[in-house]
């Protein structure tokens, strides 16, 4: 494997170099993967109405080119097929092309891909689609070979010149299958607590009970599950459910796909034991992550899960800050191969370690445990450093500060290779995430430093992308370019509410229900549910997207921001908006419960007693974080440091630290102590 794509590398710079000299419509562009497409022989444009212009004012196809910077196989395909002067040329005589980064467009990756999917029965990257001049899809597909790709050019090029009038009827045939992609039965129940059961009861069935996740591979880390079989694992006393979220975090953080040497996340497993990552590090896996190893940690004070999370921040920290943001991703391939950065030959290991190499081989698994292929290595773990030490003989604190110090001088090795490439755009949604994770981290851990990483990235984004009432989706060069998305929006208005729930500042509560009034303005739909993307964009199709992946979708974050801010505000309509989002989707919940971890998380929040609590006082920031640690069910803190008049402060402040459980905005009397609320809790059927 490593051998092949070596040689597609040096393909790749022969080609590269004979056309170094030629530069096309992408050289000016600040996205990282349009660079990487900017000395093509193909004369690629961005995604820009002039385009689809000039493919009608020419008569040509739309050929539209979608990946991202860290995607390996968008980078072979361009090595194979976009680098070569022939396959170009067919392109170029019979296409407009259009190359585009998803993270910019993810709207327009979402609707290309929905029509792939239509086409082909599944998706992925590099996304490729032929369409009509104006935008309508007719073909498409992921990953083709120089051959495929040549043939698949030249059929839909002489179908289309040939058979034009068949060619308009099969798009209009995909645009309305598309549009009953979007179409949900509507299902009016009030009985949450069947809803859970039956969705736990039904994705149960499909968990590895040995390796955590789901049974089969490849794996992709889903924290918003983990999430939820949390919650669902407390409040429903299915102890089980909690188990497995608890038993895939261990294995996650013990494997390959959490880097041993600096933290952080790879995206995927392409085995069942969490081993083999795919190298690209995405900061939105990374975020979400943090926030799931909180509540594990919470749940479960394990050493493993505070030493995940603390170097996962560090990895954060150390490798994707940029600009005062956190930047979108860092590239599986250094030098043209996959994993070179990472991976390690026994003979790299002992040059650096001497006669360190065998304990440091022990536990790390370089062995036949971590054998990956042609005599590489990647590292990963069996068990914890604890369970190791005691296998060893050793005690756990000289054995921590052994592997410790062994790890450094791998990583200071490591640290001269050439290094994968560095996407540092800023995603809005994605540093939201990253403020949610800190604010998680912060309650969890108790560090204050993680509060003021999640305030300044807060700042950031009011400063850089907030900018007369229009939330922007990407920052770069000092510079925000394009409309947010929904969960531009819905992302960066929970992380707010959060930096609310830690602080005390009722400004971030203000601001973030300024931002949900502008997403029901500027995303509504013809439902309860919101569009994917900006009313004025540019699209044949507006997306509609509910389903929670490894992202969440903006619509469950939506309908979770309603929820909690129609309680804040004493916001009935928010209330009721937030039960008939979940009443759009419970029968797609219903079909694939996996697929929609968020809502079910709010479901649980509908279903459960799900308090208001009030700390009020001048220390009720700290009286708050003390209860967190103490209180293991969902609840909707209100955080009263001085007299205000805002809805949510209910009239509270007194001057000494006093805590009210209120339900439906009726409070009880005021408790002194935690010890007091957490036995009133108990008492009320919470527990």
């Amino acid at each position: 494997m490593i051998k092949s794509k070596v040689s597609i590398f040096t393909l790749y710079i022969k080609t590269k170099r004979s056309c170094m000299n030629s530069k096309n419509g992408l050289q000016f562009e600040s996205s990282l993967y349009l660079q990487q497409h900017a000395g093509n022989p193909v004369h690629w444009q961005p995604w820009h109405a002039s385009a689809f212009a000039d493919a009608q004012s020419q008569n040509k196809l739309v050929l539209i080119s979608i990946g991202y910077a860290a995607c390996h196989w968008c980078h072979v395909m361009e090595h194979e097929s976009f680098t070569n002067p022939e396959i170009a040329q067919v392109m170029n005589t019979h296409f407009i092309c259009i190359k585009v980064d998803r993270e910019e467009y993810p709207d327009v990756d979402q609707v290309y891909m929905q029509a792939v999917q239509l086409m082909t029965g599944r998706g992925g990257w590099p996304l490729n689609i032929l369409a009509l001049p104006d935008g309508r899809p007719l073909y498409g597909g992921t990953y083709f070979t120089p051959q495929q790709w040549l043939e698949a050019l030249q059929a839909v090029s002489n179908f289309y010149h040939n058979k034009s009038n068949t060619c308009m009827q099969y798009a209009d045939e995909l645009e309305s299958g598309m549009a009953q992609m979007v179409q949900f039965t509507k299902t009016i129940t009030t009985n949450w607590k069947d809803t859970l059961n039956a969705a736990f009861e039904k994705m149960q069935g499909s968990f590895d009970a040995v390796d955590g996740g789901f049974n089969r591979s490849p794996k992709f880390p889903m924290p918003g599950l983990y999430l939820f079989l949390m919650e669902y694992g407390n409040h429903s006393q299915i102890e089980k459910a909690k188990q497995h979220a608890l038993l895939t975090l261990r294995k996650m953080a013990l494997g390959g796909i959490n880097d041993q040497l600096s933290g952080g996340f790879a995206r995927y497993a392409t085995d069942t034991k969490w081993k083999v990552p795919h190298f690209e590090k995405m900061l939105y896996d990374n975020a979400q992550l943090i926030s799931a190893y909180c509540l594990a940690y919470k749940n479960n004070p394990d050493a493993l899960f505070e030493k995940t999370i603390t170097e996962t921040i560090a990895f954060l920290n150390g490798y994707m800050l940029s600009e005062g943001g956190y930047g979108a991703a860092i590239d599986a391939d250094s030098e043209g191969v996959e994993g070179k950065y990472y991976t390690w030959t026994q003979d790299e290991l002992q040059h650096i370690l001497g006669l360190d190499f065998n304990l440091f081989a022990a536990y790390y698994q370089v062995n036949e445990g971590g054998y990956w292929e042609h005599n590489h290595y990647i590292l990963c773990c069996k068990q914890t450093l604890k369970k190791a030490a005691l296998e060893l003989n050793l005690s756990y604190n000289e054995f921590e500060t052994r592997i410790n110090n062994l790890r450094k001088r791998v990583l200071e090795a490591r640290a001269k290779r050439i290094a994968p490439a560095f996407d540092d755009k800023k995603i809005t949604a994605w540093n939201a995430l990253t403020i949610t994770a800190f604010v998680d981290a912060h309650f969890t851990i108790g560090n204050f430093d993680y509060l003021q990483s999640a305030l300044q990235t807060a700042e950031f984004i009011c400063d850089k992308l907030w900018i007369e009432n229009n939330l922007y989706h990407t920052f770069k060069n000092n510079k925000a370019t394009i409309n947010g998305c929904l969960d531009d929006y819905t992302f960066t208005a929970q992380a707010f509410i959060k930096l609310y729930q830690a602080t005390g500042n009722s400004q971030w509560l203000l601001k973030a229900h300024r931002l949900i009034e502008t997403t029901l303005h500027q995303f509504a739909s013809q439902n309860a549910l919101c569009y994917y993307n900006h009313k004025n964009a540019n699209l044949f199709n507006r997306p509609l997207q509910i389903n929670d992946d490894v992202i969440a979708s903006g619509n469950s974050i939506l309908a979770q921001c309603l929820f909690q801010l129609g309680q804040y505000f004493g916001n009935n309509g928010w209330l009721d908006a937030a039960t008939q989002m979940v009443q759009e989707v419970v029968s797609e919940i219903e079909k694939y419960p996996a697929g929609y971890a968020y809502w079910l998380q709010l479901i649980q929040w509908m279903q459960a007693p799900y308090y208001q609590i009030c700390f009020a006082g001048p220390d009720a920031v700290k009286l708050h974080q003390a209860f967190f640690k103490l209180y293991n069910f969902s609840y909707l803190p209100i955080l009263v440091t001085k007299p205000e008049t805002h809805p949510w402060s209910l009239n509270k402040f007194q001057n000494d630290n006093v805590i009210y459980i209120c339900k439906h905005g009726q409070c009880f009397a005021p408790l002194s102590t935690i010890q007091e609320a957490l036995s009133f809790l108990q008492n009320n059927n919470s527990l």
